[in-house]
Order: C-alpha cells, then sequence, then structure tokens
C-alpha cells in the first residue's frame, strides 16, 4: 500500500510545483518509453504480469501492475493498469492518484485536471483528491483559481504544513508578499511548537490516499 507524506515544495519554470506529488512524479520522470515486450525486461514485472494472468480481476495486482510500469517508464502501460484498476475497484481513490501522479510527471495536465475533477466529484471531502485539483489547476494556467481549493483545506487541516507550504508557493508566484509571509510564519511557528512537544513526525495531517 502506498503512503504519502512529502512536503517538498519547488518552482520549476515559473509553475507551482506539487506539494505532496513530487516525490511520486520523480519516479517516472524522464523516461523514454520503450517498445520491447511488457515483462520481458524485468523480472519484477513479468511476475507481476504472471500473477495478473492467473488473477485478471485481483484490483490489488492491477495497481501494483501500474505503479511498476510507472517506474519504468512505461507510461502507456501504467495508464491502462491504472484504469483497469478503477474498473475493478470504482469505490478506491487510489487508481485516481495514481493516474493524476502519472499525468503530471510526464506533463499531460489537462488530463490531470479531468481525473482531478472526476475524483472530487466522486468524493467531494477527498484530502488527496483535492490536493491533485489545485495541483492540476496550477499547472494548467489557473494559479489564482487554485487558491481556493487550497483555503477550503486549510480551514478543514490548519496545522497542516503541506496545505500551508502550497499556499505559500502560490502567494509567491502570484506577488502576494503579505500573505506568503504570514503563511511562511504560520508554517514556522507550527515546526517550533511540534519541535517544543518532542515531535518528529510530519506535522501534516495526511496519512493515507483514501482521504
Amino acid at each position: 500500500m502506498m503512503t504519502f507524506n512529502s512536503r517538498t515544495l519547488s518552482h520549476a519554470s515559473r509553475r507551482i510545483a506539487l506539494p505532496i506529488l513530487a516525490l511520486c512524479c520523480a519516479l517516472v520522470s524522464g523516461k523514454a518509453e520503450t517498445k520491447t515486450e511488457l515483462g520481458a525486461d524485468d523480472p519484477i514485472l513479468g511476475a507481476i504480469l504472471a500473477k495478473a494472468k492467473s488473477a485478471p480481476n485481483d484490483y490489488r495486482v492491477m495497481m501494483r501492475l501500474a505503479a511498476r510500469c510507472a517506474v519504468l517508464g512505461r507510461v502507456a502501460n501504467s495508464e491502462q493498469a491504472y484504469k483497469k484498476a478503477l474498473e475493478l475497484n470504482p469505490s478506491s481513490m487510489e487508481p485516481y492518484y495514481g493516474l493524476c501522479t502519472l499525468y503530471f510527471a510526464n506533463k499531460r495536465y489537462a488530463d490531470a485536471l479531468k481525473v482531478a475533477n472526476a475524483w472530487t466529484a466522486k468524493d467531494p471531502h477527498s484530502y488527496y483528491g483535492r490536493l491533485c485539483l489545485a495541483d492540476a489547476i496550477s499547472l494548467n494556467g489557473e494559479t489564482k483559481k487554485s487558491l481556493s481549493v487550497l483555503l477550503e483545506l486549510n480551514r478543514n487541516f490548519p496545522s497542516d504544513t503541506t496545505i500551508l507550504a502550497g499556499l505559500k508557493a502560490r502567494y509567491e508566484f502570484l506577488g502576494m508578499t503579505k500573505e506568503a509571509n504570514l503563511a511562511a510564519k504560520m508554517i514556522d511557528e507550527i515546526w517550533k511548537s511540534a519541535s517544543a512537544d518532542g515531535l518528529t513526525t510530519n506535522t501534516d495531517t495526511s496519512a493515507n490516499q483514501q482521504r
């Protein structure tokens, strides 16, 4: 099962980077799609494919297949597997997350936005769904519009540094210095409080991708 708790945030070509997706996206970025037979060049993938053949309706196997294909740069195969996983288990939010990270990593921002919209339409209260939606809106050139999504999340999770970092980056991008400084101050205060309490875990409240 995947867990997601990265708080890394950066700028690239004046676009807002993803507050929690950057680590996952790094797994697939920069790898060209190959034309070799699927599984022929990777024993792990071969084993997953063998399992998928014996249990074609196993959702978890399909998720592993999608993730492994993404790592190997087999984008089309990964996309197909994530969609199959969603078909097998429509109530799961994991395939939506997987598709969003895959599309972000391959700069398919319009596709990421479609998936994020579908995700939040199905589960309007999904923590990761709304984070992905905010990222997708920003990367489709509407950074200011994405603020409303993050501000709503911030009202629900005021001490979540992932959300605050996303707000800070967007405020800086938009030249909203006062707001950016306030977000930075809040992040600093939260970390100081956590340190004083002897906490070593993340101060964000994201625990699993079903949120």
